[in-house]
């Protein structure tokens, strides 16, 4: 495989995959919400927090580590496999996308240890 291809698949996966982290976000955080308050999770306290909470918290930041990831994943990509005019383009745009992708789940999770939870 060339660089040029492998830059061109990061871009891609960049461009088209920081959504779809945001997207599998905010449907676990969701669906962990929904079996949580169901199994009374929000009653079991662990280090200060309900156990929901704790979970919630962690699943938040688990998809804010994997947008990093793929965000240090394009910036180190190498600067020649960016020559073609399409190439720049989409790394361009998939940063751009991450970034944005990282800030709609950093607003999403702003709020997880503040609210109330399961009322």
């Amino acid at each position: 495989m060339t660089v040029r291809t492998t830059g061109t698949r990061l871009a891609v996966a960049g461009f088209a995959g920081s959504f779809g982290v945001w997207a599998l976000c905010f449907t676990a955080l969701y669906a962990v919400l929904s079996v949580g308050c169901a199994w009374n999770w929000q009653e079991v306290s662990l280090g200060g927090l309900s156990a929901l909470r704790l979970a919630l918290i962690v699943l938040w930041f688990t998809h804010l580590a994997l947008l990093v990831g793929l965000f240090a994943a394009q910036w180190r990509q190498p600067a020649e496999s960016a020559s073609a005019p399409t190439t720049i383009f989409l790394r361009r745009a998939g940063h751009a996308t991450t970034a944005a992708a990282f800030c709609a789940i950093l607003w999403l999770g702003l709020t997880l240890h503040t609210t109330q939870i399961c009322t």
